[in-house]
């Protein structure tokens, strides 16, 4: 089992300008036989929101968006919606009871407890940040996304760059 940090699609790298052929040749060998792009159908048993999300989401990451969802893709965006779902349910609920209740104990005394739909909806919030940062959804995992704006260039750099190409 390969360790560390999971390898990135040679599709990032070509965006990111850090491609190396000898490095990622294989890797571009098997992405040549990429299956047809976007999620495809829209699953029937997702529910409400869920529903919503793969909507949203199919729109923007999919062909007439960014251009990066492959029919593999399809049961991780639906993992994606899913815990979008259980983050908006244990949300509501929080929202319609509070962060607390009251109870009381063998005795009487009055006892406020946590309400447990605030640890689901935290453990929620959590996997649907990675979800998100595994999509590119997040500001932090764009953040070496290159816009596709061109970069205003450095007149100086440009010289000593011909510079070194002379000598």
């Amino acid at each position: 089992m390969k360790r560390g940090r999971p390898s990135k699609p040679v599709g990032i790298k070509l965006l990111q300008g850090t491609f190396r052929k000898d490095r990622d040749g294989a890797a571009a060998a098997r992405e040549a036989a990429k299956p047809p792009t976007g999620p495809g159908q829209e699953p029937d048993w997702l529910k409400g929101e869920a529903k919503w999300a793969w909507r949203q989401l199919s729109k923007l990451l999919g062909p007439d968006g960014a251009n990066i969802l492959d029919r593999t893709d399809r049961h991780a965006l639906i993992l994606l919606c899913n815990t979008y779902l259980e983050y908006r349910t244990a949300h509501r609920h929080v929202e319609k009871y509070g962060q607390v209740y009251e109870t009381s104990d063998q005795n009487g005394n009055r006892i406020l407890r946590e309400n447990p739909s605030v640890r689901i909806r935290d453990r929620a919030e959590n996997k649907l940040n990675r979800w998100m940062t595994e999509f590119g959804l997040t500001p932090l995992a764009r953040k070496n996304i290159p816009s596709g704006k061109e970069e205003a260039r450095d007149p100086l750099e440009e010289i000593l760059n011909r510079r070194n190409k002379k000598t």
